[in-house]
């Protein structure tokens, strides 16, 4: 789930940007990639910035996937959020919002375009 949940976020991606992201090697995100291609839920196609290269994308199977697994984990949640008192409920919800502004902030930090990535290698 974290997987889709990351291509969703960062659509379209890069391979190598989605390996950061996820703090994982390259082949590391290659392999996992490949099993949610296989599963039919990523799709791989050229970047239209640079031939040589490809993005990920979540395909509509994917996103039903992604939308499957979030509704059955808020489901098993449900009954044990309504035994919280409103008061904890709510501080849980305030402490989501945080962690998703943050998740936010990291994701649009830039990331090194190929041309950098490849000065530095130089370097």
């Amino acid at each position: 789930m974290r997987l889709l949940a990351l291509v969703q976020d960062m659509e379209p991606a890069r391979v190598g940007v989605l390996a950061a992201a996820d703090h994982s090697s390259q082949p590391t995100m290659t392999s996992q990639l490949n099993r949610t291609e296989r599963a039919g839920w990523t799709q791989r196609s050229p970047d239209p910035a640079d031939a040589r290269a490809q993005v990920v994308r979540l395909t509509d199977a994917g996103r039903r996937e992604l939308d499957d697994i979030r509704a059955r984990r808020a489901e098993a949640l449900a009954p044990a959020l309504a035994e919280w008192p409103e008061e904890r409920r709510r501080r849980l919800a305030d402490a989501v919002a945080l962690l998703e502004e943050l998740m936010g902030e990291l994701s649009n930090e830039e990331q090194p375009t190929t041309d950098e990535s490849n000065d530095r290698r130089e370097s």
